[in-house]
C-alpha cells in the first residue's frame, strides 16, 4: 500500500479530532499497528481501507485524492 495513503489517513484522522487509539480499538487491532499503518511502516491489507473510512466517515476515495484540503474539508 502507498505510504501517502497512511498520511491522508492520519491527516484526516487529525482534521477530525480522532485519537488513533479510537480508530485502532473500532478495528480491534493494537494502537501501535494502527499508527505504523499511518507512518508507512506497515502496508494496510485494502480490505480494512473501508473499515477506516467508515470509522472517519468519509469515502475510501478520499485517501487516495492528494488535491484535496485536508484541512479546510475534515476539520470542525
Amino acid at each position: 500500500m502507498d505510504r501517502r495513503v497512511g498520511k491522508r489517513i492520519r491527516l484526516i484522522r487529525q482534521a477530525k479530532g480522532i485519537y488513533a487509539k479510537f480508530v485502532a480499538d473500532k478495528l480491534k487491532i493494537h494502537a501501535s499497528t494502527f499508527c505504523k499503518y499511518e507512518t508507512g511502516e506497515r502496508g494496510i491489507d485494502a480490505d480494512m481501507l473501508p473499515a477506516i473510512a467508515d470509522i472517519l466517515n468519509v469515502n475510501v476515495q478520499d485517501f487516495y485524492d492528494q488535491n484535496l484540503d485536508v484541512s479546510s474539508k475534515y476539520s470542525a
